[in-house]
């Protein structure tokens, strides 16, 4: 009887162990430790490939996609790290405008329309620019916040795609 409660606490915990190790998947699991480091991730993550004339690149983004986390937003995070963002999710397309309230950091923001083309974007918003709003150029699908300096570096642009995957 022993032996059979052994190994049934063995069964069990081989089974919780590796339930736990999959829950979240690997190639995120790294997406979420990015969090970690400066801002602690409480949504979604989704993996974004932006294309621009200089190639790809991957952005690991928060998904904020119900209105109260859409106006809570990255406000009273510490930073990001680089490649990661968060991302709004807007059906149907809006006008919506984006302000800098409780930030601590600058960031680049970046619209895009339902088909993911790049339609709008502000470079280096400072956390000093509260209450000023930013708007979009036409009705956005998409918006993505990322570290200032991004667009930049990435050689985002109007015209560009965002691909959500």
């Amino acid at each position: 009887m022993r032996t059979r409660i052994i190994l049934l606490i063995f069964v069990v915990l081989v089974i919780a162990i590796g339930a736990a190790v999959y829950v979240v998947p690997r190639e995120q699991k790294q997406n979420v430790d990015a969090f970690a480091i400066s801002g602690q991730a409480t949504l979604p993550m989704q993996q974004i490939t932006i294309i621009t004339k200089g190639g790809a690149v991957s952005v690991a983004a928060e998904v904020a996609s119900t209105r109260e986390e859409q106006m809570d937003g990255l406000s009273n995070r510490a930073g990001l790290a680089d490649n990661v963002g968060m991302l709004f999710v807007f059906n149907p397309p809006t006008m919506d405008g984006f302000w800098m309230k409780d930030m601590r950091f600058p960031l680049d923001i970046i619209w895009a329309g339902s088909d993911g083309t790049i339609t709008t974007l502000y470079k280096n918003i400072s956390p000093d620019t509260y209450p000023t709003s930013f708007y979009p150029s036409v009705p956005a699908t998409y918006v993505l916040e990322v570290p200032a300096g991004f667009a930049d570096e990435h050689q985002v642009a109007i015209g560009s795609k965002i691909v959500v995957q």
